[in-house]
C-alpha cells in the first residue's frame, strides 16, 4: 500500500496510467480500467494479477529495498534477500537502498518496488493481451478505424469476413506479442485474403507478410540483421509429419516417436 499512497511518495497509480498508454502503443489495444485493491489474506510483501477475477500472475515485492538484477551474469554476490525477478525470472536480490552503489558497480542493474511491479504488470497484460481483446473491443477498433477509412471496413466486413474471423485474427497476431496498431494494413491483407479463404491460420500469415517490416525490426540485431538457424530435410519432413498427425489426429499417438525427433 505504501507504493500507492500520495503521501508516502507512492506513485504506482500514475506509473500504471502510463503503462495502460504503452501497452496501447506498442500492442494497439486500449488496456481496460485496472484496479488496486488492498487484499488482507495475502502476506503483506505478496501482491497477485487477476484478469477477470481468477489470478494470472503472482509476486513479492519488498518496498523498503531495491532490487538488485543480475543481467550482466556477474559472478559478484551481495548480501541480500536472493529472489527471483517476476517479470522475466531473472536472478536478484533485495537489498538495502544504501548498498545502490555497491551493486551498479558489481555489475547489478537495480529498480524500484514500484518499477518491479508496473513491469510484472505490464509483461503480464502483453502475455494475455489475446484475452483482452473481445468482440465488443474489436468492434471499437474498428469504428475507430472506420471514421478513417470507410470503405476498407466496409469492403471486409460483413461480406468477406464476420466480424468473428476478423477478431480471431487479430487475437491469434497478439498472441504472439505482434502490434496489431497498423489495423489498416492487417484489414487489407485480410481483404484480399479472404477472397480465396477463411481459414484463420492462412490468414493470419497472410497478414504477417503485410507486417514483414514491422515484425522484422522486433528480431533486428541492431545492424540491419536477423539472427536465425537452419534445420536438415531429413528433420524438417520428421517435424512436419509429426505436427501433421498432432493436428489430424487429436488425442490419437503420432506415428513419430518424440526419440525420432530428437535423434535426428
Amino acid at each position: 500500500m505504501p507504493l500507492v499512497d500520495e503521501e508516502q511518495d507512492g506513485d504506482l497509480l500514475q506509473r500504471v496510467t502510463l503503462m495502460r498508454k504503452q501497452v496501447a502503443l506498442d500492442l494497439g489495444i486500449l488496456v481496460p480500467p485496472i484496479r488496486i485493491r488492498d487484499n488482507i489474506q495475502l502476506a503483506a510483501t505478496t501482491y497477485e494479477i487477476k484478469l477477470r477475477g481468477a489470478r494470472v500472475a503472482r509476486g513479492e515485492i519488498m518496498p523498503k529495498y531495491l532490487l538488485a538484477l543480475n543481467a550482466s551474469g556477474t559472478q559478484e554476490s551481495l548480501d541480500g534477500i536472493q529472489t527471483v525477478d517476476p517479470s522475466f525470472g531473472m536472478a536478484a536480490v533485495w537489498i538495502q537502498p544504501e548498498r545502490r552503489i555497491e551493486a551498479e558497480t558489481n555489475g547489478y542493474s537495480v529498480v524500484e518496488p514500484q518499477t518491479v511491479l508496473s513491469t510484472h504488470l505490464m509483461e503480464t497484460i502483453k502475455s494475455h493481451a489475446a484475452d483482452l481483446l473481445g468482440r465488443q473491443e474489436c468492434q471499437e477498433l474498428l469504428d475507430h478505424l472506420k471514421t478513417r477509412a470507410p470503405a476498407l471496413v466496409d469492403d471486409l466486413i460483413p461480406s468477406k469476413l464476420p466480424l468473428g474471423g476478423v477478431h480471431r485474427v487479430l487475437q491469434r497476431l497478439l498472441h504472439e506479442r505482434l502490434s496489431i496498431r497498423d489495423l489498416a494494413t492487417i484489414l487489407e491483407a485480410l481483404a484480399d485474403g479472404a477472397e480465396h479463404t477463411r481459414d484463420v491460420d492462412m490468414l493470419v500469415e497472410r497478414v504477417r507478410r503485410a507486417l514483414s517490416p514491422m515484425i522484422a525490426q522486433i528480431f533486428d540485431e541492431g545492424d540491419g540483421s536477423v539472427s536465425g538457424f537452419t534445420i536438415g530435410p531429413r528433420l524438417e519432413t520428421m517435424l512436419g509429419h509429426f505436427f501433421n498427425a498432432q493436428a489430424g489426429r487429436a488425442g490419437d499417438e503420432p506415428d513419430i516417436n518424440p526419440q525420432q525427433l530428437a535423434s535426428a
